[in-house]
């Protein structure tokens, strides 16, 4: 069975040391392990997400001169993990964008749930929980945390990020039709619900339902 003969790592000695200790700390392969083609391609996998979620958006691996080499001698792999991590970027300036535009929401109450603040280092996935958060506040059709340019086309190290938020109507009535066979009659009713989103501002939700229904006498 082939072995992992030499395994080097490339490109990543800028890193600070703690994030090459923590990067080296959880590697999925090591010297003397079995080659798996997969487990070395989910190598290159979990690097690369964990420096885009270190400051290096713009972090890939370069496969001119990193990959796996077979040993014919023996075997074995020689395996070369390269990368070119670019430069190390921070969250710039953030703007909020309401389509179409309402008073009661405000820019104030979209950036209270994101999980970053302008001069954080830039990482994926806090772009990713910030957006779920937007959208579990039930104000939005849509939500969505993007950045608003590429890193490689910016001349500084901060990105500018954009908040774009599509929101559901403030005031909604829902009619219903209610039909049931309680105490063994058919029962006919009808009932309206009314929600108001963002109810008093803050991202409040104020819901109430009416309901109306007749039986039959017997």
């Amino acid at each position: 069975r082939s072995l992992i003969d030499t395994l080097i790592y490339g490109g990543i000695d800028s890193l600070a040391p703690e994030l090459r200790a923590t990067l080296y700390g959880h590697a999925l392969i090591a010297q003397g392990d079995p080659y798996e083609a997969d487990v070395v391609s989910g190598e290159i996998v979990r690097v690369i997400s964990f420096l885009q979620n270190s400051g290096y958006p713009a972090v890939r691996f370069d496969y001119e001169t990193g990959g796996a080499f077979r040993y014919t001698s023996t075997n074995n792999f020689e395996i070369r993990l390269f990368f070119e991590t670019g430069r190390l970027y921070r969250l710039g300036e953030i703007a909020v964008k309401v389509d179409p535009p309402r008073d009661d929401i405000t820019d104030n109450l979209a950036l209270r749930h994101l999980d970053f603040k302008t001069g954080d280092i830039y990482s994926k996935d806090l772009k990713v929980t910030s957006e779920r958060n937007l959208n579990r506040l039930d104000l939005f059709e849509a939500a969505r945390v993007d950045q608003e340019a590429a890193p490689e086309s910016l001349a500084g190290q901060s990105i500018p990020m954009r908040v774009l938020v599509k929101p559901q109507p403030r005031n909604e009535f829902a009619p219903e039709v209610i039909a049931s066979n309680e105490n063994g009659a058919l029962n006919l009713g009808l009932g309206v619900a009314y929600t108001n989103r963002n109810f008093f501002g803050d991202g409040r939700t104020f819901s109430a339902r009416l309901q109306g229904s007749s039986q039959s006498i017997i």
